[in-house]
């Protein structure tokens, strides 16, 4: 005997409900089988939503994966910058301009001269 319209929307009311299919099989007296077949449209359109978004988180990851490698690169080439400048003559922050620069004595060579921006720094 086929289900009623009342019937099936008492199980979809009673699944949404947080019932489990045999829970709602033994409440209505209906069988296993015709409530997975009224409740299996449903699983199905939630599967497949579950997949595209599955699929798109997928293509966010690989995303991010790539930026972290871009970044890492990047990190990894200005710390190697930094490391080289270090090495050399005496390496400082201009407090004026925020730049990295070696300083240049003034030309009475008691105070040193920012190259960028020409400003005199204290003695350093």
């Amino acid at each position: 005997m086929p289900l009623t319209e009342e019937k099936i929307e008492e199980i979809k009311r009673l699944y949404s409900e947080g019932k489990s299919t045999r829970e709602i099989a033994k409440a209505l007296r209906v069988s296993f089988r015709e409530i997975s077949q009224v409740l299996g449209g449903g699983i199905e359109k939630q599967l497949s939503e579950l997949a595209e978004l599955q699929s798109e988180m997928d293509k966010k990851v690989d995303y991010l994966l790539k930026m972290m490698r871009k970044l890492r690169f990047s990190l990894f080439s200005m710390a190697y910058a930094v490391a080289k400048l270090l090495r050399t003559d005496k390496i400082v922050v201009c407090p004026f301009c925020y730049e990295w620069m070696a300083p240049v004595p003034s030309e009475d060579g008691d105070k040193f001269l920012c190259p960028k921006c020409g400003k005199t720094l204290a003695q350093l």
